[in-house]
C-alpha cells in the first residue's frame, strides 16, 4: 500500500473533476448576430399578429355586410330573394359570436396570441359596421 498525503489525494480528486463553467446570463452570451436575430424574430411575430388582425377585420366586415344586406330591400340577398334567410342567419351568427370569441381569446391569449388579435379585430369590425 502506498503512503499518500492529504494534499496528494486532493490533487488527484481535483484532476478528475471537470472545471466548473462560469455563469453567464443568456442575454450576454453569444455573438452580436444572435442578439440581432432575437430582435428580428420579435418583429416577425408582430407582423404575424398584424396579419391576423387584418384577417379578423375583413371577416368581421364580411359578416356585417351579410347581415346588413339581408335586411336591406333591393340587395341581391335581401328580403324576397331565395337566399335572405340563410344569409341573414349566417350574418347574425357571426355578429352574435363576436363577444364570446373575444372572451375566449382573452382566456387563451398566452397560448394563442394570434387568435386574440384576430378576435379583437373581428369584434371591433363587426360591431362598428353593424352600428353604422
Amino acid at each position: 500500500m502506498t503512503a499518500t498525503t492529504f494534499q496528494e489525494r486532493l490533487a488527484r480528486i481535483e484532476s478528475r473533476r471537470p472545471p466548473i463553467p462560469e455563469f453567464t446570463p443568456v442575454r450576454f452570451a453569444g455573438s452580436r448576430r444572435a442578439a440581432l436575430g432575437r430582435g428580428l424574430r420579435g418583429r416577425r411575430r408582430t407582423g404575424r399578429n398584424l396579419a391576423w388582425m387584418g384577417v379578423g377585420a375583413v371577416a368581421g366586415l364580411l359578416m356585417a355586410v351579410l347581415l346588413h344586406g339581408a335586411t336591406l330591400p333591393g340587395s341581391p340577398w335581401g328580403p324576397g330573394s331565395g337566399h335572405d334567410e340563410i344569409v341573414g342567419l349566417v350574418g347574425l351568427g357571426g355578429v352574435l359570436a363576436a363577444l364570446p370569441t373575444v372572451l375566449l381569446s382573452v382566456y387563451m391569449r398566452v397560448a394563442k396570441p394570434a387568435f386574440f388579435f384576430f378576435s379583437v379585430a373581428y369584434a371591433v369590425a363587426v360591431i362598428g359596421a353593424v352600428l353604422v
